[in-house]
C-alpha cells in the first residue's frame, strides 16, 4: 500500500463494493493513482461527475438481474458514460457494442434503429452479456478482460498458457493485450474509489439524473412539435431521443406535464399527399392574379413552404392552401 501511494489510514478504511475480486498488486498500484497522479484523479472525478446521468437506471437494471451495481463501471471504462460515443473499430454506445454481438443479445441495429446508441435497452443487454460472461469464465476479472478483447480471443489465451488466473496471463509477455491489463484494473479501481468511504472527492457532485418518458406518435412529427407539445427546449428533447431511434418513438425530458395525450389525439389531420397532388387541380387560379394557371409553380412565385395548417403538405406561397386544410 505504501509503494501505491495510499496512506495506512486511509486504506484501512476503505469500503469495498458489493463485487468479489482479489485486491493483487496490480490492483493497488492502479487504485493508488487517483492518489499521487493528477490526470488520473481529473479523469476519476469527471466520471464520477457524469455518472450521475445514467446512474440510477444502470443500478435498477442491475439490481433488477441480482448483478453487483458496481458493473456500471464498466460505462466508465467504456465510453465515460456517452451514448454517442463510436470506436474506430465500429463499437457504439455506452457500452461500445459491436453490431454483431448487439444483434446477440436482442439489440436492434439497422439502417433505422441503432439500439446501442439507446442507454435503457443497451444496459439491459450489457447486464446480460455481462452475466454470461461471468458465468462461463468464473470471475469478475476474466469477465471484463473478456468484454474488452473478445470472448474468444480469451479462451485462445487461457488454452495456450493453461491458466485462468487473470493477473499471471497479465504478467506473460503475449497473454493478455496491453491494454486489456490495465482495463480490467481500472474498472475495480473506480468501483472501490466511487464507494462513499472510497477516494473520490466528494466537493464534486454528480450530474442530475437523465429522466423522459416515451411518446407514441401515430405520424412523424419534428422534434420541434413534440418540444412544443410538452413544452421543453427542442435541445432538450434532442439530447433525450437516441440517434437512428426508430420514426415513430420519440422521447421528451420528464420535467413537464405529459404531453401523450395531446399528441396522440392530434392524429394525422390529412392523409399524407401523393406526387401528383402537389399539382394544382385543373382550372385552378392563382391567388395572386386570379388568373387561371398556365405554369407550375407559377413564374413569381416564390419557393415551396410547408402551409401552416398542415405540416406535412408542401405547397406554394402563391397558391391557395391545400383543400384538406
Amino acid at each position: 500500500l505504501d509503494e501505491a501511494g495510499l496512506p495506512p489510514e486511509l486504506a484501512g478504511r476503505l469500503q469495498m463494493p458489493a463485487l468479489p475480486f482479489r485486491m493483487t498488486t496490480r490492483m493497488v498500484r492502479e487504485l493508488g493513482l487517483f492518489r499521487t497522479d493528477s490526470r488520473a484523479r481529473r479523469l476519476a472525478q469527471r466520471w464520477t461527475v457524469l455518472a450521475g446521468r445514467y446512474r440510477t437506471r444502470m443500478q435498477q437494471s442491475l439490481a433488477a438481474e441480482g448483478m453487483p451495481t458496481a458493473l456500471l463501471w464498466v460505462a466508465a471504462a467504456e465510453s465515460a458514460f456517452d451514448p454517442r460515443a463510436e470506436s474506430s473499430a465500429g463499437a457504439a454506445g455506452l457500452w461500445q457494442f459491436m453490431p454483431d454481438t448487439a444483434r446477440s443479445f436482442g439489440l436492434r441495429v439497422n439502417t433505422w434503429v441503432d439500439e446501442r446508441r439507446d442507454p435503457e435497452h443497451s444496459t439491459r443487454a450489457a447486464v446480460r452479456y455481462l452475466r454470461d460472461l461471468h458465468a462461463r469464465l468464473g470471475s469478475w476479472e476474466l469477465a471484463f478482460a473478456a468484454y474488452n478483447m473478445g470472448y474468444t480471443n480469451l479462451l485462445r489465451s487461457i488454452r495456450k498458457y493453461n491458466t485462468n488466473d487473470f493477473d499471471t496471463l497479465a504478467t506473460l509477455e503475449a497473454g493478455l493485450p496491453w491494454e486489456t491489463t490495465h482495463y480490467v484494473p481500472r474498472i475495480l479501481s473506480l468501483a472501490v474509489a466511487a464507494e462513499p468511504r472510497g477516494l473520490r472527492d466528494h466537493h464534486h457532485r454528480p450530474e442530475a439524473p437523465v429522466t423522459w418518458e416515451d411518446v407514441e406518435v401515430q405520424r412523424s412529427l419534428p422534434l420541434a412539435a413534440i418540444a412544443r407539445e410538452g413544452q421543453v427546449s427542442e435541445a432538450s428533447c434532442a439530447s433525450s431521443t437516441p440517434p437512428s431511434c426508430a420514426p415513430a418513438r420519440r422521447r421528451r425530458p420528464a420535467e413537464r406535464p405529459s404531453c401523450c395525450t395531446s399528441l396522440s389525439a392530434a392524429g394525422p389531420r390529412c392523409a399524407p399527399p401523393s406526387r401528383a397532388s402537389r399539382r394544382p387541380p385543373r382550372g385552378a387560379t392563382c391567388c395572386a392574379t386570379g388568373r387561371p394557371s398556365t405554369r407550375w409553380p407559377p413564374a413569381s412565385a416564390p419557393g415551396p413552404r410547408r402551409c401552416s395548417a398542415c405540416p406535412g403538405w408542401p405547397t406554394t406561397a402563391g397558391w391557395a392552401p391545400a383543400p384538406c386544410c
